[in-house]
């Protein structure tokens, strides 16, 4: 994907009323896209307003979309120390903001970076290749 193909599937979001922040990760960010890479984004939406939606294709490249309200973003931050693996995480951690009108994806980022470094509540990160940790 390009750029401006980016920059559309960004601006398409910010023009959806639930949408109140973005951040995007995986391959994209990283610098490491293949052709077969999907691009990833993370929606935060109003309170009450997430959505499920796994893909979404544009461009002719899928588009995977997690959508949640803060709340439930943190539910997984929590889930995630719970079971022992840092997927959101790490994923909000490393995770580029891409528009934050409201300062939230700043602050989830935030709470998700002190959460990583704490750890697990019992115990050391379940290693795992596929997501750097």
């Amino acid at each position: 994907m390009t750029k401006q193909q980016i920059d559309s599937i960004i601006e398409e979001l910010q023009q959806d009323g639930r949408v109140v922040a973005i951040l995007i990760t995986g391959s994209y960010v990283y610098g490491t896209p293949t052709d077969d890479s999907d691009f990833d984004v993370r929606v935060v939406t109003r309170p009450g307003d997430g959505w499920a939606e796994k893909y979404r294709m544009r461009f002719e490249h899928k588009v995977e979309l997690f959508c949640n309200p803060p709340d439930a973003i943190r539910g997984y931050f929590d889930m995630n120390r719970r079971e022992n693996k840092a997927h959101a995480l790490h994923f909000w951690t490393h995770g580029m903001i891409v528009w934050d009108p409201t300062g939230i994806a700043a602050q989830l980022k935030d709470e998700a970076r002190g959460l990583l470094e704490l750890g697990p509540y019992a115990g050391e990160w379940e290693k795992s290749e596929k997501h750097g940790i």
